[in-house]
């Protein structure tokens, strides 16, 4: 056995039989942290276009959350020698940029959720002023001239699907180019430009961390896809709740004749420990955890502001400074939707900043310092978590905060100032401190 069956051959049989299931379906995975998912995902990519499979197909679309997470990825891919066929690895940030044709500058804007979400059907209603103003015509049109028509054209048929589209239309820019101008609105237009000028299509689109796109991606999507479709996720990490709450109303609104749904919940790359102090912040119906290979670990570290008095900034920089000693040949990141303030901090301490997300001292120990939105996808050694209470605050679900305090593989610290979030605070209760900051028998988690 070689090439890539002999890589194949070193995974998990139900990851295994997720990576091969019939091409010709479209299938869901469903798994917490630490189940493999992105393994899955890059192992599936591989796969599909492989020459030694018989029917391989000629070009694959991977599609992840963020440009670090494509950036982690590319070389996860190359590494298992694919064959003559093409994978496509992209962010979907990269991918609704390329269609509006912005710069790298533009593309490397935060994504931002529409503050006034589309209402459902919305993109029926679109894709039919569309077809009107192509119509009459008599041509694709440009752009801002196509948004203008769904700006002030009228649906064929009045009905109650159309006049919410009518009422959240009456919110849009009343310009192309302040539209152009916010994040928030480049899904609607890169949906309006493949509905008036169509693209090359894939013959399978993979969507790693599928939970967190919205509806008008997931329409731009449908545009570049001939195939079937393999979608990766989390819906306990979904980080807005204007996302699709659940798979179903999901793939319902996608083209494919066939799906099926599969739940995986084997963790692989976490400690227990981590995985059940995290998992207090799903419900309980949630928490469902196979025993981790990696056994307890070292519990996690919580350490408060106003014990230690001094500042936040400051402890998680002093906390890289031990992990990165702890895990020399490891990976250390601070996780925080303000960076500012430790990158300042870092800098004080002798840290010099290498490359966009990370720092690094003379010593050759390194960091990487990342908003929520872009540690998704991604696993790290040890991870610091700042401040909890305002993971919840930037998004309205424990969504980034789950996935935050779940990237860490071995190490995990909390610092916080302000309370923490109710579900952790009550797991907290229940975990006695060990004043010796080793770990347990029983995982319980560290306090300072």
């Amino acid at each position: 056995m070689g090439g890539l069956e002999a890589v194949l051959s070193t995974l998990q049989p139900e990851q295994y039989s997720l990576v091969t299931a019939e091409p010709s379906s479209s299938l869901v995975v469903q798994g917490h942290a630490g189940t493999g998912k992105t393994i899955i995902a890059t192992h599936r990519a591989a796969w599909l276009i492989d020459s030694a499979r018989g029917t391989p197909l000629k070009d694959v679309l991977l599609v992840g959350p963020t440009d670090a997470w494509e950036e982690h990825i590319a070389s996860a891919v190359a590494d298992l020698h694919p064959g003559e066929g093409n994978v496509t690895i992209t962010s979907i940030q990269r991918t609704i940029m390329d269609l509006l044709e912005m710069d790298v500058v533009r593309r490397d804007d935060a994504r931002a959720i529409d503050p006034i979400a589309p209402p459902k059907g919305a993109e029926l209603t679109i894709a039919e002023l569309v077809g009107a103003y192509k119509l009459s015509s008599r041509r694709g049109g440009s752009l801002r001239v196509a948004y203008d028509a769904v700006l002030t054209l009228q649906a064929d048929r009045a009905s109650t699907r159309a006049n919410d589209f009518y009422v959240w239309r009456s919110t849009l820019p009343r310009t192309y180019d302040t539209a152009r101008s916010r994040p928030a609105l480049w899904p609607l237009l890169a949906y309006i430009k493949v509905l008036i000028d169509p693209p090359r299509r894939h013959a399978h689109i993979i969507v790693d961390e599928a939970q967190d796109l919205s509806l008008l991606e997931w329409q731009t999507l449908t545009h570049l896809n001939s195939g079937a479709w393999t979608l990766v996720g989390d819906m306990n990490q979904r980080h807005s709740p204007r996302t699709f709450k659940k798979w179903k109303d999901l793939y319902k609104g996608l083209p494919s004749t066939r799906w099926a749904e599969h739940v995986i919940n084997n963790g692989f790359r976490t400690t227990q420990s981590i995985s059940d102090f995290a998992a207090s912040l799903l419900p309980i119906t949630q928490r469902r955890r196979g025993a981790s290979p990696l056994g307890d670990g070292t519990p996690p570290l919580v350490i408060s502001v106003a014990e230690r008095k001094r500042t936040m900034e400051f402890l998680a920089v002093e906390e890289c400074q031990r992990l990165a000693a702890a895990h020399p040949e490891g990976t250390v990141a601070v996780i925080t939707p303000a960076l500012e303030g430790v990158a300042a901090a870092a800098k004080l301490a002798g840290w010099k900043a290498d490359g966009r997300h990370s720092y690094a001292t003379a010593e050759g120990r390194r960091f990487q310092l990342l908003v929520p939105e872009e540690a998704r996808g991604l696993e790290f050694d040890a991870v610091v978590v700042m401040e909890p209470a305002a993971f919840r605050a930037s998004s309205g679900t424990n969504g980034r905060l789950y996935t935050s305090l779940t990237r860490a593989n071995l190490e995990l610290v909390v610092i916080h100032d302000k309370p923490l979030p109710a579900a952790l605070a009550r797991a907290a209760r229940k975990l006695r401190s060990v004043p010796d900051g080793g770990p347990t028998s029983s995982g319980e988690a560290r306090w300072e």
